[in-house]
């Protein structure tokens, strides 16, 4: 592959069998796979972008097992006598499991802010529905890998994608916190009363 910036690239068998790879113009990548099943078991080497995916991609299919399993467990449990007991546990657990993920990921982007693998770090999810940085405050994690990534790679399509959705991201919070305010304005009533040519006070 010729290229001119580093870029995403995916490798695969199938659709739902492949892997990423994040290469860089001049490295020389070798792969190596186990078996057929390529996602979760390949060994990759001359590419430190392939890596840090490698990371992400694994800690998070490793987070999905642990909430699939517990959810297994949750619902067959729920079914049972005790329920009610070990009910409070079980909720905790998945907390923990997507706080650890979190956590994760946040350090993941902090550590790497300068390489284009923290912008698959931004966007990972639990599920087709939930993202592992899902809270508002969240978009300073945009704010500081689009800045670096505007200084390395002011180029490239990835990073003029994030910083869109960073300034989207700001607009959103900020008409939301705009919207908080005014709902939060006591109701004000008007009552104006004014006097006619004689004085006597009218009611409008």
């Amino acid at each position: 592959v010729k290229a001119t910036e580093p870029d995403f690239y995916q490798l695969g068998l199938s659709e739902s069998d492949f892997m990423t790879l994040l290469a860089e113009p001049g490295e020389k990548i070798v792969l190596k796979f186990a078996d057929e099943n390529i996602y979760t078991n390949y060994t990759v080497e001359g590419s430190k972008g392939s890596e840090l995916v490698k990371t992400l991609d694994l800690r998070l299919l490793e987070t999905r097992r642990k909430l699939d399993s517990l959810n297994i467990a949750y619902e067959k449990a729920s079914s049972e006598p005790g329920f009610d007991t070990v009910q409070p546990g079980m909720a905790q657990a998945a907390v923990d499991i997507v706080k650890a993920q979190r956590r994760f990921s946040i350090e993941f982007v902090v550590n790497n802010i300068s390489s284009l693998a923290s912008i698959k770090a931004l966007y990972q999810k639990l599920n087709d529905d939930t993202y592992v940085l899902y809270e508002n405050r969240d978009l300073q994690y945009l704010k500081i890998v689009s800045d670096s990534l505007t200084r390395h790679y002011p180029d490239s399509r990835h990073t003029k994608a994030l910083v869109k959705s960073f300034e989207e991201g700001m607009r959103n919070l900020n008409a939301m916190k705009l919207n908080q305010i005014i709902d939060n304005i006591p109701e004000t009533k008007l009552d104006p009363v004014l006097k006619d040519i004689n004085g006597k006070s009218v009611a409008l």
